[in-house]
């Protein structure tokens, strides 16, 4: 959960209050951002998402690309969330 929200936090960058993504309400609001615009993501950041998704693939670059990456923490998530719960896969 805390590598979602680090993630969340690189996509606010020079986003307006009011517009960012939050970890409870991932809605993009795109006219308030351009989905070219390139963004950095640290190595440390990089190495853990690669260590917990076995992934492979090139770094993300642009706001599109980190907003897949932020997606796909929110699915994992969501998964870990419900088995605390006991509602989850068996």
């Amino acid at each position: 959960m805390l590598l979602y929200r680090k993630v969340i936090a690189i996509f606010n960058i020079l986003i307006p209050s009011q517009n960012r993504i939050k970890p409870h309400d991932i809605t993009l609001k795109q006219r308030f951002y351009d989905e070219d615009e390139e963004l950095h993501i640290p190595d440390e950041m990089w190495g853990e998402y690669q260590f917990n998704f076995n992934y492979q693939n090139n770094r993300p670059k642009t706001r599109k690309d980190v907003t897949d990456c932020i997606f796909k923490l929110s699915r994992s998530s969501y998964v870990i969330n419900l088995g605390h719960v006991g509602v989850g896969p068996e």
